[in-house]
């Protein structure tokens, strides 16, 4: 968004600044409300993973998540993507939400309504590729996590063994691949 020397446009400016200026003052108010009640140990902080793409983005993002609920962290999944897009980059083919089908026993828990709204408006971290997600001892109030983080090499590993058990075992004739 640039100025532009049409009066409209730059009274359309003038409201982005001031809505993003609120977002950010409200942004800090509930962070700061929410790292109070941690320290005070009446809630625990809640890790909210945003979740789109195909199975294996799935897996990846549910291994993000697991990692803060080894650690004792509430973790909640944002499946909303599926909903309102659903469709590869490009808008040609659908993604479907199949991780709770592929694996019914892992624990899952998303979030919906009034709490998703403002975790995704004032708790959103995002990040560029390939960055290492949050310590989660360092982790003072809730945090909603956009975009694809790496893990930790070690606890990528164990988490992996200990959620996913994949065999080639058994491949369909049509191909494809079973669990079991």
């Amino acid at each position: 968004y640039e100025p532009r020397t049409n009066r409209a446009c730059r009274k359309m400016y003038k409201c982005f600044q001031m809505k993003k200026k609120i977002i950010g003052i409200l942004s800090a108010i509930f962070q700061a409300v929410d790292t109070l009640l941690c320290k005070l140990h009446v809630r625990r902080p809640t890790i909210v993973v945003f979740m789109d793409g195909g199975i294996c983005s799935q897996m990846l993002m549910y291994l993000q998540g697991q990692y803060y609920a080894e650690q004792g962290l509430d973790v909640r999944y944002d499946t909303r993507w599926y909903e309102v897009c659903g469709k590869d980059q490009f808008g040609n083919h659908p993604r479907i939400f199949e991780f709770t089908e592929m694996w019914p026993t892992l624990p899952f828990k998303d979030i919906k309504g009034w709490r998703l709204w403002i975790f995704r408006h004032f708790f959103k971290v995002g990040q560029l590729m390939n960055e290492v997600l949050p310590n989660p001892e360092t982790i003072t109030h809730s945090m909603y996590l956009y975009g694809y983080w790496d893990l930790p090499n070690e606890a990528y590993n164990r988490l992996w063994n200990a959620c996913f058990d994949i065999r080639m075992a058994s491949v369909p004739a049509g191909g494809g691949l079973r669990t079991n």
